[in-house]
């Protein structure tokens, strides 16, 4: 992939938008925890500190504001790494205990979501902290950089069903304290330290089909120790760290939305709160920040959220015939980013086979609507509207979902059935001629009655008159 160039600060709509509201607070005070989204949109927290170093394991379940307590960890640690795999079994690698030299994690902990169990595995040859984890598949993750008495450009690879170290690619350049999230088949590092207390603007792309790392692009504001989420839009939100050339240890509250297409960053709504060293993630279209430090050096338990994006999609029948179409619209609403450009498939589906497709498209603008072709030997019955592949012309990989839409498609008549119909057709023609032929014969003979009448009225009045001008000749 090419190197993209330093894009531009894009601030915040002028228009009314969504603001942050609170959600219930976090029954418990965290900093400089480590976090995973699970595969269930849960999210893992553990480790960290309330003060001292803790061993606590926290879940939270977003969209039902619920927090459940786990079971304390084998061991404590600041700045740990965590990832969740597909199994939602969770990694926690690295991490320190701050003193004069400190006290470095050097052993994989690993979590159990199903059983609520830690057990600890084996020896980590990569043992550091601030630095970055990201799972490459189903089985393998990529530790990234941080720091071990300095920052760190070497990354090692964990398989997580051998239970063992293999070698990886180097970054180009030392990197901790940055942000990784994964998208579209890459693993991003976003900015981070290399010489404190200077910020770096670099983002890094390792690609996992290849496994080899290049400068993907350079970002116009450096920055450090942002938590990072991705959206289903393709955007990389990012909150809670430092911005700017030099590090500042005590950030003002800040949001942004980074466009890793074009590099450009979108100011956010000022959160209410800061939560430098929380939790970010993003949940049903809305971005949730928790924890963390707030305003003189206190530990924030509010957990916030702010409304991203909303889609919808609708068809302009529930019932089609075969041979026919029906049409399908589809809308998309970025509330901090424009200049969206949507592409989607739609797929008429029937027990998990598709019967056809169609591609909505538009140049410009949140909505898409296209005609789907019903084949003329579609067997009557119940289908479902499926959108996929959606692509709103922003960010990365787009994983945005819409709600399949009912559609039932009638019975097609035989042909014994549509002679059938003619048959009825013809036969009620021959019903309303014959009553017309009636309607008519009745009318006509009203007529001829009416003028048999007229000429005997016209009869008498000649007779009448004849008689009275006898009678006066007579006279």
């Amino acid at each position: 992939m090419a190197l993209l160039s330093t894009a531009v600060l894009v601030p915040a709509p002028a228009e009314a938008a969504p603001a942050w509201e609170y959600l219930d607070s976090m029954p418990f005070e965290l900093t400089r925890f480590c976090s995973a989204q699970l595969p269930d949109g849960r999210m893992f927290i553990a480790l960290g500190s309330s003060g001292g170093v803790n061993q606590d394991t926290w879940i939270y379940d977003a969209s039902a504001d619920d927090w459940f307590e786990g079971t304390y960890a084998p061991s404590g640690w600041w700045h740990s790494s965590a990832v969740a795999m597909p199994n939602s079994t969770v990694y926690v690698f690295g991490g320190v205990i701050p003193g004069a030299p400190g006290e470095y994690n050097d052993r994989v902990l690993i979590y159990d979501t199903a059983t609520d169990t830690w057990r600890t595995g084996p020896m980590n040859p990569h043992a550091t902290y601030l630095g970055g984890a990201a799972a490459l598949d189903d089985r393998r993750i990529l530790l990234i950089g941080g720091y071990y008495e300095e920052a760190l450009s070497s990354c090692i690879i964990f398989d997580t069903v051998t239970e063992r170290f293999l070698p990886a690619a180097e970054l180009p350049r030392p990197r901790a304290a940055g942000s990784v999230v994964v998208s579209g088949g890459s693993v991003f590092l976003i900015g981070g330290l290399e010489n404190p207390p200077l910020n770096e603007e670099e983002v890094y792309r390792y690609d996992i089909a290849k496994g080899t790392w290049t400068q993907h692009g350079t970002m116009p504001e450096p920055c450090s120790f942002e938590r990072a989420a991705v959206g289903a839009d393709g955007m990389v939100y990012l909150q809670g760290g430092s911005q700017g050339l030099i590090y500042d240890a005590d950030p003002p509250a800040r949001a942004r939305a980074l466009d890793l297409n074009d590099m450009s960053l979108h100011e956010l709504p000022v959160p209410p709160e800061k939560g430098a060293d929380g939790g970010l993630m993003v949940s049903d279209g809305r971005l949730i920040m928790f924890g963390g430090m707030g305003d003189d050096l206190v530990i924030n338990q509010d957990v916030l959220s702010l409304p991203l994006y909303e889609s919808s999609a609708e068809l302009g029948a529930s019932m089609v015939d075969p041979g026919t179409s029906v049409r399908v619209n589809i809308s998309v609403e970025l509330f901090f980013v424009g200049d969206l450009s949507m592409t989607a498939t739609a797929h008429l589906m029937k027990g998990g086979v598709s019967y056809g497709s169609c591609s909505l498209s538009t140049p410009s603008g949140g909505s898409a609507t296209a005609l789907l072709d019903i084949p003329e030997d579609a067997v009557p019955g119940e289908y479902e509207v499926v959108i996929t592949d959606a692509y709103l012309g922003v960010g990365m990989e787009c994983t945005m979902e819409f709600e399949p839409l009912d559609l039932t498609v009638t019975g097609s008549p035989t042909p014994g059935e549509q002679l059938d119909s003619m048959q009825d057709q013809l036969d009620a023609l021959q019903d309303e001629l014959e009553d017309a032929r009636n309607e008519l014969k009745e009318a006509t003979d009203a007529k001829l009655d009416a003028m048999i009448g007229y000429v005997i009225l016209i009869l008498v009045l000649v007779t009448l008159a004849v008689g009275v001008v006898a009678l006066v000749r007579r006279k």
